[in-house]
């Protein structure tokens, strides 16, 4: 097994090594040469021979004792052109001086060098981390170093390479970065070693150690104003934990260790306005909390990790806000700011529903509630200080809203509630993420995908219903079809913001929508019948009814709304309902049900055709024009 590990372990070393280095070697020369013959090529494109001077400006020296090519004459179109472009004021010659281009390839050139350096320096750091694991490791076999002699000596190499980054900084900023990043590693690597393998210090001391380390990374990101050093220390910070085994030991050390360290690096991102370390920040928060209620948790420590769980949503919520009012930015949230908010949300509602539920039942409902008071009146107060801002009050609104959703299916503790809480996820989610122009838009389709598919199983149990309307059927279709109309509603009007090219997908939420609606009402009628409360002769008639006045309204709504899609779904209803009174109704009810289903269904188109004749030119206009609303 070793051998195997030594092997997997060297075969990726060196596979990496070798990657950087080729990157390295041909930033350095493969693009500087591709750079000059681009260069040259310009030059061609531009005066059709290359001199002497363009040729020793670009490459440095002629390889070539052949003499240049004679210039090209220009034609008299030619002549003419450049002479009517020269005569115009302000304009510039259209051919560039040799220096202008040589100075372009120069400038490219030393890009292409600075680059090659960076990749190089990277292996060098690369292999000294490398070797010093090696010679730990060749220590430890051949008993050449004691064990505290070994971890002194890493710990020796890290705050060399980190002090010699700090002396070369103002020189090299980008080379003393890299020695500080690898000087971090090496510190991590010798501080495990001294607690993980050897055993020379304890745990708490393991941790103050890393602890400091974990202080030196944030000073030096914020020194040197690079953010992949701060990486560095969320990543550090977070895997200290894992490197001295604190989930085995002390109950809170581990999630008072987090509390900390959170603390630390939402300051560091409220100082340099770095989102991507408080969202790093978060997810290794929600990683340690996933392995808390996995491993640790239980109902003797409820209310402590409450307490605990409602800290961490608080910080983050305000670290949140407090990153955001402070920046200059007036326009939006970017993504990941947005994404923050939301995911903290949730995971703060998920994590109280695990805990409390399962002790306190129905009263969890008021978690829910009084998370949307508070988001209601941090909408109300981000619509009244940054007014010019929408996303302050669109997030913490569609989260409120999101929040009153859940108060229901807890209450009642009904699976209904709880498929039309999904719908009403999904609804926020779409408008929130369509409005602000951000990616959280695409998560409605995992949410309506999962919402639908529960629908269908939760309906097969609603098929009677001891109440008429007012019923659980009702509240769920209802719910889902406004789902669906406020998703294609978002898709008709910031489709293009959201990287689509057509509102092709609008209408088909619409339709879905739609149908939604016109199976509702034959269920309740069928109810009915089924009940005994009317007859089924009557059920016949009023389920033509409500499918022709549904059309109708349908109808006129695509009139008003100059809408070709609500046009066609209107003829779709209309066509159901006249094959219905025509094939079905005529020969199956009887006497005065039969005449009552054919006058209405006449009257009804009868209207219709009034209102196509009303309003033709209007129909005819958006079918023209082939709107793009649904």
């Amino acid at each position: 097994m070793g051998i195997l590990l030594g092997i997997l372990f060297s075969v990726a070393f060196w596979g990496a090594l070798i990657y950087v280095l080729v990157k390295g070697v041909k930033a350095i020369f493969g693009n500087s040469e591709s750079s000059k013959i681009s260069a040259l090529a310009r030059i061609i494109d531009q005066k059709g021979v290359i001199t002497k001077d363009d040729f020793t400006v670009v490459v440095g020296s002629i390889t070539s004792s052949k003499a240049p090519a004679p210039v090209k004459p220009a034609s008299a179109y030619e002549n003419i052109s450049n002479a009517l472009y020269a005569s115009v004021p302000g304009q510039l010659s259209s051919t560039p001086s040799p220096a202008s281009v040589g100075s372009a390839a120069v400038d490219q050139a030393e890009h292409d060098f600075t680059a090659g350096g960076k990749w190089l320096t990277l292996v060098g750091v690369l292999a000294i981390i490398f070797g010093v694991g090696f010679f730990i490791k060749y220590s430890f076999d051949n008993n050449l170093i004691n064990e505290a002699g070994r971890v002194i000596l890493g710990a020796v190499f890290g705050l060399a390479f980190i002090l010699a980054g700090d002396f070369l900084y103002k020189k090299y900023a980008s080379y003393a970065s890299f020695l500080t990043g690898g000087g971090l590693g090496i510190l991590y690597l010798s501080f495990y070693g001294a607690y993980g393998i050897y055993g020379v210090i304890s745990q708490k001391t393991g941790l103050l150690l890393l602890i400091i380390t974990t202080c030196i990374a944030v000073a030096m990101a914020v020194r040197y104003d690079k953010i992949w050093v701060a990486g560095v220390s969320v990543l550090g910070g977070f895997i200290t934990p894992l490197l001295l085994g604190m989930q085995n030991t002390d109950t809170y050390l581990l999630l008072n260790y987090v509390l900390v360290l959170d603390l630390g690096l939402i300051g560091l991102a409220y100082y340099r306005k770095w989102s991507a370390i408080m969202l790093g920040s978060f997810v290794g928060t929600f990683l340690y909390l996933q392995w808390w209620f996995a491993f640790v948790y239980n109902a003797n420590i409820l209310w402590n990790t409450e307490v605990y769980v409602t800290i961490f949503w608080a910080i983050f919520l305000v670290a949140t806000l407090l990153f955001y009012y402070s920046s200059t930015r007036a326009e939006r949230f970017t993504g990941g700011e947005a994404m923050l908010m939301v995911f903290n949300a949730l995971s703060y509602l998920g994590a109280s529903y695990f805990m409390l539920h399962p002790l306190y039942g129905k009263l969890v409902g008021f978690v829910p509630l009084i998370l949307a008071i508070v988001y209601i009146i941090i909408a109300w107060v981000g619509s009244t200080v940054r007014s010019e801002n929408k996303a302050l009050f669109i997030i913490p609104a569609g989260l409120a809203v999101l929040s009153l959703s859940l108060v229901f299916p807890i209450i009642f503790d009904s699976k209904t509630w709880i498929v039309a809480s999904w719908f009403v996820e999904a609804s926020v989610v779409a408008w929130m993420g369509a409005y602000l122009r951000s990616n959280i838009f695409y998560f409605i389709i995992p949410l309506i995908a999962w919402a639908s598919a529960n629908f269908l199983g939760v309906m097969s149990g609603l098929i009677n219903q001891a109440q008429f309307l007012f019923n659980d059927r009702t509240v769920l279709y209802f719910v889902a079809a406004g789902s669906f109309f406020v998703c294609a509603y978002s898709i008709r009007m910031y489709y293009q913001s959201l990287g689509l090219t057509t509102t092709s997908w609008a209408p088909t939420f619409a339709i879905i929508g739609g149908v939604l609606v016109a199976i509702w009402g034959p269920q309740e009628i069928s109810d009915l019948a089924r009940r005994a409360t009317i007859n089924t002769q009557t059920a016949g008639v009023l389920t033509t009814v409500y499918l022709a006045v549904y059309a109708l309204v349908v109808l006129v709504g695509g009139i008003y709304a100059r809408s070709a899609s609500l046009r066609v779904g209107s003829i779709v209803l209309f066509v159901v309902v006249i094959f219905k009174t025509f094939f079905v109704d005529m020969w199956s009810l009887g006497g005065l049900y039969r005449i009552s289903a054919m006058i209405f269904l006449g009257v009804v188109l009868l209207i219709v055709g009034y209102l196509h004749a009303r309003y033709a030119t209007k129909i005819k206009e958006f079918l023209i024009v082939k709107d793009a609303s649904i």
